[in-house]
């Protein structure tokens, strides 16, 4: 992979993220109004209000911001502040400097909250089933280790940060499973979707528009944030030192796709108010049943007390008489089909 000199990687990163940021601004700013406000302009309640949701927000701004500023600073520092230091590459060259484990610190605390923002929205998807994300959360946790490792060694490593010897196994690590969690997870969730949509395509011979915009919501988002992992990993992997601007994309990927799921939701309750109920706990229910046999349920259901811009990434809420119109159109039909 072609490398830039570190100080031009340094350069060309903090004016990446200068770019990323304002737009990532510009998706908060539309975000917050929707989490804090009502639909006529007034703020929500205290009960109404989804604060894991506004948490995650919050976290993800300020890590942000605290990633830029030192990315800034170090740059100022090494080009401004000690430019008579030996070799151009002087100031930017131990990770122990606490500019560069700060940097360590939010790029892996971004990784990890991405990652657990995904497991979450699994077991949502799969009405809060904990074997499901049994797997995931092992890799997560593995992750976190390896997070924390990396740290450790930074803290004390004489060595530039792309050359670290110790480093590069525990960094390929982690990269990996960050890699492992996206795929895993976000695969997880468009199949369950995808299935329930067939399932509800053969009742009515036609597929649900909600289920097809959330598949297309967190397909979207999965993919921004599943090639910038990749482009970090690949870029780690062959110690470019590209991988300041792979890193500078990762770490603002994450909450450009979180916000903009939040916010094709809302468009979407807006632009098709008929098929949405709000602050409910929405389920689409196929119950199949006949007088010989016990009955048989798959739900899908998604709750929007809990987190709404998840709740709208798996789709839009659809009102409640959904689950009548299936019972009493198809009654017949699902009979028919359980009993050949």
């Amino acid at each position: 992979m072609p490398s830039l000199s570190l100080p031009a990687a340094e350069l060309a990163s903090v004016f990446l993220g200068t770019l990323l940021y304002g737009f990532y601004l510009g998706t908060l700013t539309t975000v917050l109004p929707i989490l804090l406000t009502t639909h006529d302009g007034q703020w929500k309640r205290r009960t109404d209000i989804r604060w894991l949701t506004v948490g995650v927000s919050v976290i993800l701004c300020l890590n942000v911001a605290v990633n830029l500023a030192v990315a800034i600073w170090r740059n100022f520092n090494a080009l401004v502040l000690n430019p008579s230091l030996s070799g151009e590459e002087a100031a930017y060259i131990l990770p122990s400097s606490w500019q560069n484990v700060v940097t360590a610190i939010n790029v892996g605390l971004q990784s990890l909250t991405g990652d657990l923002i995904l497991i979450y929205r699994c077991w949502l998807v799969f009405s809060r089933s904990r074997k499901i994300i049994v797997l995931p959360l092992l890799l997560w946790i593995a992750a976190f280790v390896c997070e924390a490792r990396i740290v450790s060694l930074q803290t004390t490593d004489s060595q530039a940060i792309e050359h670290s010897a110790q480093e590069i196994p525990w960094g390929k690590a982690f990269w990996t499973l960050t890699l492992a969690i996206n795929i895993l997870t976000t695969g997880m969730i468009i199949v369950h979707i995808w299935r329930v949509d067939r399932h509800r395509l053969s009742l009515f011979g036609r597929p649900s528009s909600a289920l097809g915009r959330a598949m297309r919501n967190i397909g979207e988002s999965g993919l921004l944030y599943t090639v910038a992992v990749i482009l970090s990993f690949a870029a780690y992997t062959t110690q470019s030192t590209l991988v300041y601007l792979a890193g500078t994309f990762e770490i603002h990927s994450v909450g450009i796709a979180f916000n903009w799921i939040i916010i094709r939701t809302a468009r979407t309750r807006v632009a098709h108010p008929s098929h949405l109920q709000e602050k409910t706990i929405s389920a689409i229910q196929f119950r199949l049943s006949q007088t010989t046999q016990a009955p048989i349920t798959s739900t899908l259901s998604f709750e929007e007390t809990q987190l709404p811009g998840d709740t709208s990434i798996i789709g839009t809420s659809e009102k409640g008489h959904v689950v009548e119109e299936i019972q009493a159109a198809s009654a017949a039909r699902l009979n028919l089909k359980m009993n050949t």
